[in-house]
């Protein structure tokens, strides 16, 4: 199982400060070159919704340093277009009465060739994007210096965003699903066959077979009291083993003889 979550792409414009004067019923000054070139026929539309909400009051307002926090996400998945507020004597092209809008800059998903660039770099660029800067560098020096944040080489005074409620999915592989189902499926049958199957008491453990032992001594290493595993492998090679106590001896032996030494390499080796 697994999360997805949607990214939204978004628009950039800048506006001047009358954008929001709800006097007027439409906007002019359209700049649209930039988004032809980059093959948009929807800059167009999303613009003049802009200008409606913008209109209506239904724009959150953000003042420099929020909207670079609220911007600067690698995936932006609760906010969409934004309006970059400048003022009207920044220029004499937004210097009028009526309110004017430009295009700026589109934020695309990395899906193809065509949009690699870093995310959020219209935030750092002065005069467009760069992709050989990332922007998430330089977010540092840009937060401690507000009043030089100049994108596309105008002042900002403050932004207009769009609230998005975002969409996320929590999702599962089918095929996967299906394999751990059946094999959990085969498990259960094969527990509840080792529960109701089995008549016997199998040795299970170390400490089943200490229970059974003591419930049940073997008869073949009856008093074999102190008895070493050399004493049983005799057996295997035809000496026999007599069933009895072995002698007690005070001889220490060495840490490595608990296991032979072949074992001892394949172990170290491993």
């Amino acid at each position: 199982m697994f999360s997805s979550i949607a990214g939204n792409e978004y628009y950039v414009y800048s506006v001047n400060e009358n954008f929001e004067d709800r006097q007027y019923t439409n906007f002019s000054g359209y700049d649209y070159p930039s988004a032809i070139y980059n093959g948009d026929v929807g800059s167009q539309t999303v613009a003049q919704e802009m200008f409606l909400r913008a209109q209506e009051g239904t724009l959150e307002k953000l003042q420099p340093s929020a909207c670079i926090d609220a911007y600067a996400t690698n995936f932006q998945t609760s906010r969409g277009s934004v309006l970059l507020v400048v003022p009207n004597t920044s220029s004499d092209r937004f210097n009028v009465s009526r309110p004017i809008l430009e295009f700026e800059d589109q934020e695309e998903l990395p899906v193809n060739e065509f949009n690699r660039c870093p995310p959020f770099g219209w935030i750092c660029n002065q005069l467009g994007r760069e992709c050989n800067r990332p922007c998430q560098f330089r977010l540092g020096s840009l937060r401690g210096n507000l009043t030089a944040w100049q994108p596309f080489h105008k002042e900002i005074l403050y932004c207009l965003s769009v609230k998005v409620e975002e969409n996320c999915r929590l999702q599962y592989s089918t095929h996967l699903a299906t394999v751990v189902v059946i094999l959990n499926a085969v498990k259960a049958m094969i527990m509840l066959y080792l529960v109701f199957g089995i008549k016997e008491l199998p040795l299970m453990t170390v400490g089943d077979a200490v229970s059974s032992f003591l419930q049940r001594p073997d008869a073949t290493t009856d008093g074999m009291c102190l008895v070493a595993k050399k004493d049983i492998r005799k057996d295997r090679h035809g000496d026999g083993w007599t069933q009895s106590a072995r002698q007690y001896s005070s001889m220490p032996q060495k840490r490595f003889a608990g296991a032979s030494t072949s074992r001892w390499w394949i172990s170290m080796i491993l």
